[in-house]
């Protein structure tokens, strides 16, 4: 579409970076955006919407649906059109009436963010990675993946938007993200104990468990990395923590593998790994 096209002298220079692991924040050509900016709610919210579905359309239809389900259909579309105006003008805020909008496509019934040339989103960032070192292990480069999660884990610091509470869509995402972040930590703190590195694999076990306290892979590791330091006392600790989280929390008892693990420190064997 004609609309969406651009000539290199209205593109040079674009850039954002959005942070939504660690609370929103929104850079514009390297500076802050100051949340006073934002003149509503819903705003930022369709912002970040869009943004979640970067550089892929989204119909009006959608979005009133979503963020105006109770509104009367003109009522609606006039608050769609506010926000979008609100969004524009905290992006760009020196674009002059009637111009295009370079971020925001919002016409023949649809909506769209448009990634700038330069954009850093640190979802995308983190995902990727993830993507990337999963790809890596498959193909036996586990020190190649080690360092690419080991500078992703490290993006993943409050969750997906952790500042805002019961909207669906997002906590859909932070879902999915937040399971992501757990399977990377896992992965890590299995690696780091085969490199016996015991530090780390204490390390990212306990992470996992700050995500989700009845992870049973966590314990295991745990559970490993004290029998191989020789503290037979906390290695029985994690599986008693663990037993316990599982039963209050499922009526469940641990598997059979940590079980056996479990059986294992008590017989006094030594960790062979």
């Amino acid at each position: 579409m004609e609309e969406l096209r651009f000539t290199d002298s209205e593109t040079k220079g674009k850039s954002l970076k959005i942070s939504c692991l660690a609370g929103f924040k929104l850079y514009r050509e390297g500076c802050l955006v100051p949340r006073s900016l934002w003149k509503n709610r819903k705003s930022p919210l369709l912002f970040l919407y869009l943004v979640m579905n970067h550089d892929r359309p989204v119909t009006q239809e959608q979005l009133l649906k979503l963020f105006w389900p109770d509104k009367e259909a003109g009522k609606a579309r006039h608050n769609l059109s506010v926000a979008v105006y609100n969004i524009r003008r905290v992006l760009e805020p020196e674009l002059k009436k009637g111009r295009k909008s370079f971020y925001l496509f919002n016409q023949y019934h649809i909506c769209q963010f448009r990634s700038p040339p330069h954009f850093w989103y640190d979802v995308d960032i983190f995902t990727r990675a993830w993507e990337k070192g999963r790809a890596l292990i498959r193909q036996g480069e586990n020190s190649h993946a080690w360092e690419v999660l080991v500078v992703a884990e490290q993006l993943y610091k409050t969750g997906y938007l952790s500042e805002i509470q019961n909207v669906g869509w997002i906590e859909e995402e932070r879902r999915r993200l937040r399971e992501i972040y757990i399977e990377m930590l896992l992965w890590l703190s299995s690696e780091a104990y085969r490199r016996r590195d015991n530090n780390s694999a204490l390390w990212y076990a306990q992470k996992v468990l700050a995500q989700d306290s009845c992870r049973e892979e966590a314990y295991q590791c745990l559970m490993r990395t004290y029998l191989r330091l020789g503290k037979r006392t906390a290695a029985i600790q994690q599986y008693e923590i663990c037993y316990n989280l599982l039963k209050k929390h499922y009526g469940l008892v641990p598997l059979q593998e940590t079980q056996n693990l479990y059986r294992k420190i008590l017989e006094g064997e030594e960790e062979g790994g």
